[in-house]
């Protein structure tokens, strides 16, 4: 293709420039154009120029670059629009860009994707510059194509690795912005990359680090390039980061290129390492410090595989203890074995063998004797640490524990003085709990005598003068009754006024009544004057010494005064009695006169009943009535313990006929193991807070045992009842 017509003054489109210029002369003109058109083809990159006079403004020129950039010949571009070039992948931003530029007639310049004849695409740097006449009207667009694809691509891997670097990628301004950073600049420090770009970067440093950091940035504007500057940056949650920086510096674009690595952890590392290493100095400066104030000696034992040992290290405390030089002994081990006495060094040796063979601590406590002769008791501790050439190391610690010693001593005779003493006190306790018991049992036991002596005295003598005039009244009322007899024989009509007045008194059975009640009167005298002797009997006042007693009489005697207890209804629900009483059972065997105070075994069998009587009633009042609801009426069901509630009584001789035996059972509630063992333990009770004294079986194991010299244990298990064994001798 040849340029025919140069009419415009001048023609320029980018990169590669043209100017025609008007020549009179036509051969020049021809010259000129050829040498133009010889110009474009040689040119790199690709040239069209499209003719916009004609509809979809036409391809009337392209070079050779350009047939080498598409893979198009010349033949099959000339008369297309230049739109045969763009694909699915073109970029509509920029075609948009493109026909703004063509529709106003004026220069653009853009970056799009266009496809080769082949297919394949490659990118395009596209300068569009408009041609106009001389009256200003575009003519013609040249069009200048430079394929850069290459630079594209190395600018994608460029940006690629801009983005996927874990380190902190950034450009940054002389003006002290950041013109780009990358994403592990977000991760880091929290910070959006808009955030980052809208602050002077200075702004994001500790205010401790802005002066060097403001240093630096100086030298870098100058020209020189850092490496390795350390700062500490900002973080979204109000955190700082270390960094650590390299930079190289673009004088002439003014800015610089860095990379910004997070060394927060590595920092914290060499912070503890400083602050360990101090605390290893510290700790150095403590530990000589301990040796030398430490009241013992602290050593270092090794023993090697051949069975030698030696001491690598031991304080200056050995010249006191051991009254040895530290330097004597690790020159030289045995000195310090030599200090073990004969008869423990056997024992000794045996202690550090196992701990050789288990790697488990060494503990001694033994004596030693010191070049003066003194001997001194030492305790020893050390831990073992087998060796990677097969030794074993003890770290330990020697004291004088002499003085210790010496305290024990005197603390263990101390102690024993103690626990003797403490063994007396505990025997003058119990004599005075014995005493004390003995004084409260002699005090109720007075009391209660003079009171039922009293109230007996009291009630003996109106009890006697009735009795004494029932006989006597009783034959006055016969003589009466007989004298009426014979007035109603001898007068069988009286007159009105009597007869009026014995149909009001009922005279027929006044006579027969009247006798009859006089007969009461005497069976009820007769019962009072049995309860006053059984009173006076139970008291015995006027028996303070032993005597031969009838044991039935004081168990009968008991049993009356407590009948009030033994009769009254002991359960109740909705106004039904469960027992009218409880039911005694006696077994009297055939016992002789027993020696022994009678009023005392009266009060153990007044105790024993009683007990006796509280278990009945505190074992049939829990367990008397289980309440079920049905349908929403109540009903009352027996429980399991539903049978009656008895106290047996039984008495007969023992094998040997030596001693009288009373067992006093009940079916109560029973009791454990752990009751039975304190059950005659002074004030010990069961029984609700004041409602037992804790004294009642205590006495009675204090009367039974050891004044009459006889037995008194318990038989029981839960929920079986209990039955107390009574056994006293015969004869004192």
């Amino acid at each position: 293709m040849q340029l025919k017509e140069a009419n415009p003054e001048s023609v320029k489109y980018s990169n590669e420039a043209v100017v025609c210029r008007y020549i009179n002369e036509p051969e020049q003109i021809e010259d000129r154009l050829r040498l133009l058109e010889q110009a474009i083809d040689a040119c790199s990159v690709g040239v069209v120029i499209s003719d916009c006079s004609l509809p979809d403004r036409p391809i009337i020129y392209c070079n050779r670059a350009f047939e080498r950039i598409t893979g198009y010949s010349a033949e099959e571009v000339i008369g297309r629009n230049c739109r045969f070039l763009q694909g699915q992948e073109t970029d509509p931003a920029a075609l948009a860009q493109i026909r703004a530029s063509i529709s106003e007639g004026r220069d653009c310049q853009v970056n799009l994707k266009n496809y080769r004849k082949d297919g394949t695409t490659f990118w395009n740097e596209l300068t569009i510059s408009p041609v106009r006449n001389s009256e200003g009207l575009v003519t013609h667009f040249i069009g200048v194509q430079n394929d850069i694809t290459s630079r594209k691509q190395a600018q994608e891997e460029r940006d690629r690795f801009f983005t996927l670097s874990l380190d902190m990628l950034c450009v940054a301004g002389f003006d002290g912005y950041f013109k780009q950073v990358n994403p592990a600049w977000e991760k880091t420090l929290g910070f959006s990359k808009e955030e980052l770009l809208a602050k002077p970067f200075i702004e994001f440093v500790h205010p401790h680090d802005r002066e060097r950091s403001l240093l630096e940035l100086e030298k870098i504007s100058q020209g020189s390039d850092t490496i390795t500057f350390e700062n500490r940056y900002l973080c979204k949650d109000g955190s700082y980061k270390w960094l650590s920086w390299n930079a190289i510096s673009i004088r002439e674009q003014g800015l610089c290129y860095a990379n910004a690595r997070d060394i927060t952890d590595r920092k914290q590392l060499e912070a503890a390492r400083e602050s360990t290493e101090a605390a290893l100095r510290a700790a150095e400066a403590k530990f000589q410090k301990l040796v030398a104030n430490v009241p013992g000696v602290i050593y270092q034992f090794q023993l090697r595989p051949d069975g030698s040992f030696c001491f690598p290290y031991i304080s200056s405390g050995l010249r006191e203890i051991y009254e040895l030089e530290p330097q004597a002994v690790q020159n030289n081990a045995q000195l310090m074995f030599a200090t073990v006495p004969p008869e423990d060094r056997e024992h000794f040796n045996e202690l550090i063998g196992v701990s050789a063979q288990q790697l488990q601590p060494w503990r001694w406590e033994g004596r030693c004797m010191t070049p003066s002769g003194k001997i001194k008791w030492i305790q020893g501790a050390a831990r073992p640490e087998k060796l990677a050439n097969g030794e074993i190391l003890w770290d330990g610690l020697l004291m004088d524990i002499s003085d210790r010693k010496e305290a024990e001593e005197a603390l263990r005779r101390s102690e024993e003085k103690l626990r003797q003493k403490a063994s007396e006190l505990q025997a003058t306790l119990l004599e005075l709990q014995r005493t004390q018991t003995q004084l409260i049992q002699n005090e109720k036991m007075s009391s209660l005598g003079q009171m039922v002596a009293g109230v007996a005295h009291e009630i003996n003598n109106p009890v006697s003068f009735i009795y004494g005039n029932l006989i006597p009244a009783s034959d006055y009322l016969q003589d009466l009754l007989e004298l009426i007899e014979l007035y109603q024989k001898h007068y069988p009509e009286p007159v009105p006024a009597i007869q009026q007045l014995a149909a009001a008194i009922d005279l027929d059975f006044l006579t027969g009544d009247l006798p009859k009640m006089l007969g009461s009167m005497k069976v009820g005298a007769e019962r009072i004057r049995e309860i006053v002797l059984s009173l006076r009997n139970f008291s015995r006042l006027d028996e303070a010494e032993m005597k031969p007693v009838d044991l039935h009489e004081g168990l009968d005697s008991t049993l009356l005064i407590l009948q009030h207890r033994l009769h009254s209804q002991t359960v109740t629900w909705e106004k039904n009695s469960r027992h009218s009483g409880i039911e005694i059972i006696k077994e009297y065997g055939n016992l002789p006169l027993v020696e022994c105070y009678a009023g005392q075994i009266n009060q153990v069998f007044m105790n024993i009943i009683g007990n006796a009587i509280d278990s009945l009633e505190s074992r049939f009042a829990i367990d008397a009535l289980e309440e079920a609801e049905e349908q929403g009426e109540k009903r009352a069901r027996l429980s399991k313990f539903s049978s009656t509630p008895l106290i047996r009584i039984r008495t007969y001789l023992s094998s040997d006929t030596c001693r009288a035996v009373i067992r006093i059972s009940d079916n109560g509630l029973g009791m454990t193991e752990d009751v039975k063992m304190r059950l005659f333990d002074p004030f010990f009770t069961t029984k609700p807070v004041g409602k037992g004294t804790g004294l009642g079986l205590a006495i009675a194991y204090q009367i039974v045992v050891e004044k009459h010299g006889g037995v008194l244990k318990c038989i029981s298990t839960p929920g079986s009842g209990a039955e107390f064994c009574i056994e006293i001798p015969i004869c004192q």
